[in-house]
């Protein structure tokens, strides 16, 4: 709660301002571990120091800055407002030896403080991030599985060679593929081919019209790397492509069928499609994919939607044989010719062969054009070291 200029607090301002002057500016608190957000952290930039005090007491008797971004992330002693308090709290916690303040999330499996409401706690990976394009994305927690497939699955591939992954890294990922409306704001064109008049051959067009909530295709990697970095400059925060093993982590979510869904080996392996997959993927053989909105099928067991069969979705890594044994947060060779895309829908003469959650494919970063290729977006936690 701010105050408007009576004479007690603008005086405990004052004194405060006057302390910090005579005591000097201490350092930074050390980070004790990888969650660097603790309450008090006025300014949001993941590290307790003598600036916080500053900014609150700007805030209660300079009106400068006007309003905090996260009241909640101010409020150093959790009384659900901010006050004298709390900024006599940073300057005696630097200068007379106070106790730490609590962290607002003391491990990131649980959340005891559901009071607060600010999207600024999102590092922990507690809870979905609503980004400032409209993007949801969801938390992903660390852990193991099996990446690949056993030679017994049908349709195994020789390069799908099973091998145990260790995720170290909690991270983000968006709950749909990027939307051309995404792509549109960030990039400023849309280059995919379900949008507007198009020329579908034998002297005919059809008209797809603009559905904003559709996803973006006919991206190039390297586009889409720079949707990402765009992206990064906007907010402030750090968005990549998933790597392949994040990818597959996510769609498996705990799954080790051939599709997140099940085997589905009722499905024929041609180009007929499969009724039983219609609730789970949308089919290029029975729909137009990639020319429907996103959401509109039923999310794997984590939440994600059409992570199997609607556009498929470009990873950061260059494409390169799997390890032999067990690896930690593979993110691909430093260099190659191709980059790895997941998630393809059943085509030609395919079925669900090329849709499961263990198939890769490759491309040259520049192909896009005439391609079905679309991206989601992995955003980091900013205490955490993943690959570049």
């Amino acid at each position: 709660m701010k105050y408007s200029g009576f004479a007690l607090p603008w005086l405990s301002g004052l004194f405060a301002m006057t302390l910090v002057t005579a005591l000097g500016t201490p350092a930074a608190a050390p980070a004790t571990d990888r969650y660097l957000f603790l309450r008090g952290d006025a300014d949001q930039n993941f590290v307790l120091s003598i600036e916080d005090a500053y900014t609150l007491l700007g805030y209660l008797f300079l009106h400068s800055p006007e309003k905090l971004d996260c009241e909640a992330a101010g409020d150093w002693n959790d009384d659900g407002q901010v006050d004298i308090s709390d900024a006599l709290s940073v300057i005696f916690y630097f200068f007379g030896g106070w106790d730490p303040p609590q962290k607002p999330y003391p491990s990131c499996g649980e959340d005891p403080t559901p009071d607060l409401p600010c999207d600024h706690y999102w590092f922990c990976g507690t809870g979905d991030l609503w980004n400032g394009i409209g993007l949801r994305l969801l938390p992903v927690p660390t852990g193991s599985f099996r990446m690949g497939s056993p030679s017994s699955e049908r349709g195994h591939m020789s390069d799908e060679f099973l091998h145990l992954v260790t995720i170290s890294c909690d991270f983000y990922l968006s709950e749909n593929e990027v939307t051309q409306g995404e792509y549109l704001e960030i990039m400023g064109e849309n280059p995919s081919w379900h949008n507007g008049v198009r020329d579908v051959g034998l002297g005919q067009k059809f008209d797809y019209g603009y559905e904003p909530a559709r996803p973006v295709e006919m991206v190039t990697w390297l586009d889409a790397r720079e949707f990402c970095r765009r992206l990064s400059d906007r907010e402030q925060r750090k968005y990549r492509l998933p790597f392949e093993a994040e990818w597959e982590y996510a769609c498996r979510a705990g799954t080790t069928t051939r599709l997140w869904f099940g085997d589905m080996l009722q499905c024929p392996e041609d180009q007929s499609g499969c009724a039983d997959a219609a609730p789970y993927m949308w089919s290029c053989v029975a729909d137009w994919c990639g020319s429907t909105r996103v959401g509109l099928k039923a999310p794997n067991p984590w939440g994600f939607y059409d992570i199997a069969g609607h556009v498929a979705e470009w990873c950061q890594d260059w494409y390169a044989p799997y390890p032999t044994g067990p690896v930690v947060d593979p993110t691909g060779p430093a260099e190659g010719k191709y980059k790895v895309f997941r998630g393809l829908a059943d085509y030609a003469t395919h079925g669900l062969e090329v849709a499961r959650s263990a198939k890769r494919h490759r491309s040259t970063p520049d192909q896009g054009v005439g391609t079905n290729l679309g991206f989601r977006v992995v955003l980091e936690l900013p205490a955490c070291v993943y690959g570049d």
